[in-house]
């Protein structure tokens, strides 16, 4: 598993192979992943789907209303309905994922 500093000193490692003069820091690159985790939840939010063709597309849905079972109490309870994010994994995400578990 890779958490936001990893993913951040990862950008900061490509970002040196395409702006081979001033590449990111790892702090700059946190701010990028900051800027992005942000800008996706706020158009998610807005607009409700966020589509980046061949990365996948993110949305969100709502899950209807439904009974559940409260184990501590034993009764059957009502789960109301509610909103939630869901992601889709675009071909090429896909594709990439598949090539590198063959390998």
């Amino acid at each position: 598993m890779v958490n936001k500093k990893e993913l951040a000193k990862a950008i900061s490692e490509k970002s040196g192979n395409i702006m081979k003069k001033h590449p990111l820091t790892i702090y700059e690159s946190k701010k990028v992943v900051d800027a992005i985790t942000a800008s996706i939840t706020e158009l998610l939010v807005q607009d409700g789907k966020i589509q980046m063709i061949d990365f996948g597309t993110f949305e969100k849905k709502t899950r209807a209303s439904r009974g559940g079972f409260n184990p501590q109490v034993g009764e059957r309870i009502q789960i109301p309905e509610k909103t939630v994010p869901t992601f889709k994994a675009g071909k090429g995400l896909k594709e990439a994922v598949k090539l590198k578990k063959k390998k």
